[in-house]
């Protein structure tokens, strides 16, 4: 690119496209210099192979689609009206390029491996750190509650004539060595209590990782009682 400035202006002098079509290109403002090729421009004077021209006629999406299939200028393009609604890329063999038949599916850099508790502790409590960094937040973490279980807590503050702390009151207390928000804790009582909607059970029985979170959290509170409460539908 010539770098010679005019009288009027701080920019290089304007330049042509360097496919060879004579047309002026056009300024980059983030990289504040002109650009090297128009748009669409930088496959000009490329020469594929029949192998390659063979793959892109075989693994495009619209292989086999009618003139009526095209996409029309003025048209919705997204959701069902999208003209590569329904249709998926495929390979030479036939198969369909994605879920369980993607080429990349099972082929993962963690497939298999089993995080040791230590290892999900730490990537807990470093998101935790990146969401209290969001500024769409103001800077706190509010983990998600029940109305429900806040109104079953709050009545049972007021028969013990206690104040407990939970997500309505003064929010949900945070285990920073841990990374957790117990629903409901009592300092005075020392009692931890745990709401349990449906999601947490299969077939009746607790989750896994739910009962690893109460063995954690008693270890942190050995001399707190724990209870867990489970929501009826």
């Amino acid at each position: 690119m010539v770098r010679i400035r005019t009288k009027y202006t701080n920019r290089p002098v304007r330049t042509k496209c360097t496919c060879g079509c004579e047309r002026y290109v056009n300024w980059n403002g983030s990289e504040k210099c002109w650009n090297r090729f128009i748009q669409g421009h930088t496959w000009r004077g490329r020469h594929l192979s029949e192998e390659h021209r063979r793959n892109i006629r075989e693994n495009h999406p619209l292989l086999g689609a009618k003139y009526e299939d095209m996409p029309v200028c003025g048209h919705a393009s997204k959701g069902k009206d999208h003209y590569l609604y329904g249709k998926h890329l495929k390979r030479p063999d036939g198969a369909v390029v994605r879920g369980k038949n993607h080429y990349l599916y099972g082929k993962g850099p963690n497939l298999g491996k089993h995080l040791s508790e230590e290892t999900k502790c730490k990537q807990r409590i470093a998101a935790i750190k990146r969401i209290e960094k969001h500024v769409f937040v103001g800077g706190q973490v509010v983990p998600g509650f029940s109305l429900k279980a806040c109104k079953f807590f709050k009545t049972f503050d007021k028969s013990h004539d206690t104040k407990g702390r939970h997500a309505t009151n003064g929010g949900e207390y945070h285990i920073k060595s841990l990374g957790y928000f117990p629903d409901y804790i009592n300092f005075d009582l020392k009692l931890i209590m745990e709401w349990d909607e449906e999601h947490h059970y299969i077939d009746g029985k607790l989750k896994k990782k739910d009962r690893i979170r109460q063995q954690q959290i008693q270890k942190h509170f050995p001399n707190f009682e724990f209870r867990r409460i489970r929501e009826i539908a």
